[in-house]
């Protein structure tokens, strides 16, 4: 009886990166149904107010939209409200990992970001072109990527 009791912490701690990863799959998920939607409509994202409702048709399921560390039902991305183009500046944040829970969030990255970070020290981005990255606050507040 011992054993497993000494063995949960361990594995509980294995739980955690996997969540992380499958998060970044989703978000990246997320972002490529916001591409594919932009392509039908003119190199226009969904609006910030509808993004996740508006893409749903270019995703294999709402779960895309969803962190696996977020408990319940809820949702866990909000969409950068200051992107409007697919083709907006290069390294533009379209998705992001919020505190707002609720299907169709947005705001801003610099305001609206998971803090704490939901992922031990670093939050998950998807980038207007596709990529996705896990990022971290730095001293300065500045959010820096941390793998790409």
């Amino acid at each position: 009886m011992l054993v497993p009791a000494l063995l949960f912490p361990i594995l509980a701690q294995n739980r955690f990166p996997a969540r992380r990863v499958d998060c970044l799959a989703n978000i990246k998920l997320s972002a490529s149904a916001q591409i594919l939607y932009s392509t039908d409509f003119d190199d226009l994202l969904p609006p910030a107010a509808t993004w996740v409702t508006a893409s749903i048709p270019y995703a294999d399921s709402t779960s895309v939209y969803q962190c696996p560390q977020v408990k319940s039902s809820s949702f866990g991305f909000a969409r950068n409200a200051g992107v409007v183009k697919a083709q907006d500046p290069p390294g533009s944040i379209m998705l992001f990992e919020s505190n707002n829970p609720r299907m169709n969030a947005s705001g801003s990255p610099k305001t609206d970001m998971a803090d704490p970070p939901r992922h031990g020290r670093a939050n998950n981005l998807a980038y207007l072109d596709g990529s996705v990255a896990a990022v971290a606050p730095t001293l300065s507040g500045v959010r820096s990527p941390s793998s790409k």
